[in-house]
């Protein structure tokens, strides 16, 4: 059985910050009257072109701060699952999955 830990955690926000005064601007609405309906102070907006697969591998790579080596484990791991949302297995091929 392959066995795994989390060795480290890590995030990415996106650097454009957005708050409620900014929004007052947009919409006809009040940064009191968002704060109260929902509790939002502000939000991040990612830029034009930026993907949640982009985002998740800079969080990867904060998490780990990991030498060249481990970098391309993690660029493996990152194209092995992109894939997967791609390329499932089709309906009736051989699965890796052992019988017990």
């Amino acid at each position: 059985m392959i066995k795994a830990k989390i060795t480290g955690v890590g995030k990415y926000l996106p650097p454009l910050v957005v708050k409620n005064k900014d929004i007052e601007i947009m919409m006809n609405t009040s940064d009191e009257w968002i704060q109260q309906r929902t509790g939002i102070q502000e939000r991040r907006w990612a830029e034009p072109g930026t993907t949640t697969t982009g985002m998740g591998a800079q969080a990867a790579l904060a998490a780990i701060k990991m030498p060249a080596k481990t970098q391309m484990m993690l660029t493996l791991l990152f194209l092995q699952l992109k894939l997967r949302l791609f390329f499932p297995r089709v309906r009736g091929s051989p699965s890796r999955r052992t019988q017990t």
